[in-house]
């Protein structure tokens, strides 16, 4: 476990928090602020994945230098409070009962727990287990999402883009509940529950599947979806083809464009997470961004 007092960049990328943050602005139509991700002697990050924890934090998935963070959602002081060292590469993580943060592991096949205490991260023993080893799905994983005492997971079951499956596990135990084929999509990542509907991000587009049903739609159309959460009803995406955070939704109550469904204007946004308490969202953006793949950039909802 490693605690920061302060975040320097000692890495190759060289721009400053108020350089990266200004940029940032810029590409992102005056977002408020950004969140340093990058922590004392670390090379550059890449945000898979997030989650609010609270108003006041926020925990991180950094896929190239293998670590959950926890990071200060403070604009007077927005930095990497600690850090929690992983042996492989996390990707996606979400909340469970008890403040506990499920996390998939790609290369481990698994998917992993952590709890916080005192603003530290820590591995924390598997439900229904006295192990740490967490949930072993034995396929590459990648999002997920927690509802109702379930773990909604995607999985690949081999190296083939056309072998993906929606994993739905319980949460007590790790026992597979249901395992639903999803060949005909390619590229499948993210996932958002929203009711009785699943949404899935991939190359395809974005998907919804009804849970009653089994039906499964393509209802947007733009390749290169990534990130996906639910705000009120309202599903949010992330599109790197098209630079934009944006609403499915056709009648979005977080319009934010008169007339328009974008949210905000950012180049290759990656994963994303909200705070209903400050109304807030926080964005990551890919490493092909440069320096601005080692801050969150957050968006002040009306």
């Amino acid at each position: 476990m490693l605690k920061f007092s302060a975040a320097e960049d000692t890495s190759e990328d060289k721009s400053s928090a108020k350089d990266i943050e200004r940029s940032s602005d810029d590409a992102s139509r005056s977002a408020d602020h950004a969140i340093i991700c990058q922590a004392p002697g670390e090379g550059a990050c890449e945000i898979t994945g997030c989650v609010v924890l609270n108003p006041k934090i926020i925990v991180v998935a950094d896929r190239w230098n293998m670590s959950l963070k926890v990071l200060s959602t403070d604009a007077s002081n927005p930095e990497v409070i600690s850090c929690l060292k992983l042996e492989c590469s996390p990707f996606d993580l979400t909340l469970t009962p008890g403040n506990k943060i499920a996390v998939t592991v790609p290369e481990e096949r698994k998917i992993v727990f952590a709890s916080i205490q005192k603003e530290e991260l820590s591995l924390c023993k598997t439900p229904g287990k006295e192990k740490k080893d967490g949930f072993n799905l034995h396929y590459m994983c990648y999002g997920i999402n927690y509802s109702e005492q379930k773990l909604y997971v995607v999985i690949q079951k081999d190296d083939s883009e056309e072998n993906y499956q929606l994993l739905i596990l319980k949460v007590a135990d790790g026992s597979t509940l249901k395992s639903l084929p999803m060949q005909q999509y390619r590229g499948l990542r993210y996932l958002a529950i929203c009711h009785d509907k699943i949404y899935m991000t991939s190359d395809s587009g974005t998907l919804r599947f009804k849970k009653r049903t089994e039906d499964i739609k393509i209802v947007e159309k733009d390749r290169f979806s990534y990130g996906i959460i639910e705000v009120d009803g309202d599903i949010i995406v992330c599109n790197k083809s098209r630079n934009s955070i944006h609403t499915v939704s056709r009648s979005s109550k977080l319009a934010y464009f008169s007339g328009r469904r974008e949210l905000l204007a950012i180049p290759k946004p990656l994963a994303l997470c909200y705070c209903p308490d400050t109304k807030r969202l926080f964005v990551s953006q890919s490493r092909e961004c440069g320096g601005r793949a080692n801050v969150l950039t957050v968006r002040q909802m009306k």
